[in-house]
């Protein structure tokens, strides 16, 4: 009888931890990270964002709602996140990043950065960085704090203190 007891209370604590543990990776409409994987040298933890990548490698991140990706160390990051994601590439080599519809990225130092957005996105580039942004057709693509260097290339894509890249066949 006693054995059975056990059985039961340990089956309930463990019920408990994981609804517990699920409602943790739920968005609540409060402004949490859905966070479902971090794929490559990357850390997320749903608790305490922004998720991080290690410099010099290549990181995705797939969930919603409002997850932060950096790029950490001075080596640059390949990065790729979904809708309303935000991506920060600080230091001085910067990175390459997908954004989903509706993303927005800082470029920040003097890095060099380029962006593929997905939809609508808000690209910073404050200080001194080179930014090349690239916009889907029928997409919105601001980039901000460019200070008068912003070029339009063509075929959605715009540079930023930089060169624009060669066309793609």
């Amino acid at each position: 009888m006693n054995r059975g007891r056990t059985i039961l209370a340990a089956s309930l604590a463990l019920t408990g931890f994981l609804a517990v543990g699920l409602a943790a990776c739920k968005d609540d409409d409060g402004g949490h990270a859905d966070i479902l994987e971090c794929i490559g040298t990357c850390t997320c933890d749903q608790e305490t964002p922004p998720c991080s990548c290690a410099g010099g490698t290549e990181c995705t991140i797939e969930g919603g709602g409002d997850i932060t990706l950096t790029c950490d160390g001075n080596a640059a990051c390949d990065l790729s996140c979904g809708p309303g994601c935000h991506v920060i590439c600080p230091g001085t080599t910067g990175c390459t990043a997908e954004l989903g519809d509706e993303g927005t990225a800082e470029c920040q130092g003097n890095a060099q950065c380029d962006y593929t957005c997905l939809g609508d996105c808000e690209i910073t580039c404050s200080g001194t960085p080179e930014c090349i942004v690239r916009c889907p057709d029928g997409a919105v693509c601001t980039v901000l704090a460019c200070e008068g260097s912003l070029t339009d290339c063509g075929e959605g894509v715009q540079a930023c203190r930089t060169e624009c890249p060669p066309a793609t066949p």
